[in-house]
């Protein structure tokens, strides 16, 4: 059964085209189109429901140690309060099922922001509770939104990148948190959100091997490395440097000439290690 946001009469109330999405349906585009959305991103204020995300809340005194024990990230490394983003990955191959947010709400409270289709593969890898169908997440993105939000809460306008409070917004409670990027403008992405994602052509479900990429745990680096880089230890430290030839020696059924290549890469500030930055998005196709 499709399921619905608890805004879906007001998605189709400004004329929203509705689509299909990870077993809901969701907006994908308004009347004035996907681009003017991007732009008004960029430029302004966005706002999108992402109540299609799942999100398990994991609580008690097993619940920190559930987590490590699950996820590539150290969430020791921060505390209450603060948010993080990690990997869940398959206990066979190591292959990523999902890329995630944790959520670290209270002492021994945690919601698991997993993607829309993943919940269930979520919960039975790290246990917990489905309270997606409780909620509605709405996405407030662009370079204006603390001062939109500001000006009608500014305790929530308050809390800070990857940060999470619990607010009283306009007479509701409320969990705020300092996380997300949603685009829909795929072949223009330029996002900032400081994380690292890749896409090939065709569905694929693990990470590049062989050396060009690492998701260590439980530090937080992702990176694709040229073939004479090296991490460092274990947080996947080095230069950056693109060998997509090496790759295809050593995997020649992963790839084929014509294949379409998107990769973005986020670094971290040595100065503080909780900023990140993203880069533009690099698009390329192979060829012989």
């Amino acid at each position: 059964m499709v399921r619905l946001s608890p805004l879906d009469a007001v998605h189709r109330g400004l004329g929203a085209k509705m689509a299909p999405f990870g077993g809901w349906e969701m907006p994908i585009a308004y009347p004035s189109g996907t681009l003017a959305e991007h732009a008004a991103c960029r430029t302004g204020t966005a706002v999108f429901d992402v109540s299609h995300l799942g999100t398990v809340r994991v609580e008690g005194p097993g619940a920190l140690d559930s987590l490590q024990a699950a996820l590539t990230n150290d969430l020791t490394r921060i505390g209450p309060g603060r948010a993080q983003y990690t990997h869940l990955l398959d206990p066979d191959d190591a292959s990523v099922l999902d890329d995630i947010i944790v959520w670290w709400v209270d002492d021994e409270v945690f919601d698991v922001m997993p993607n829309a289709s993943n919940t269930e593969r979520v919960i039975s890898a790290i246990g917990g509770t489905d309270t997606t169908s409780t909620r509605a997440v709405i996405a407030v993105q662009g370079p204006t939104a603390r001062d939109t939000v500001r000006s009608f809460c500014p305790e929530a306008a308050g809390v800070g990148r990857f940060r999470v409070a619990r607010v009283d917004v306009l007479g509701h409670a409320c969990t705020v948190a300092g996380t997300g990027f949603q685009v829909g403008a795929v072949d223009v992405l330029n996002q900032k959100a400081g994380l690292f994602f890749y896409s090939l052509s065709g569905a694929v479900a693990q990470p590049f091997q062989g050396g060009t990429m690492c998701i260590a745990a439980p530090r937080q680096r992702s990176a694709i490395l040229g073939s004479g880089g090296a991490p460092s230890g274990n947080d996947c430290s080095g230069s950056f440097g693109l060998d997509f030839n090496a790759e295809m020696r050593a995997n020649p059924a992963r790839f084929a000439v014509g294949d379409t290549v998107t990769g973005q890469f986020w670094s971290r500030d040595p100065a503080d290690p909780f900023q990140t930055s993203l880069t533009d998005a690099v698009r390329f196709g192979l060829c012989q």
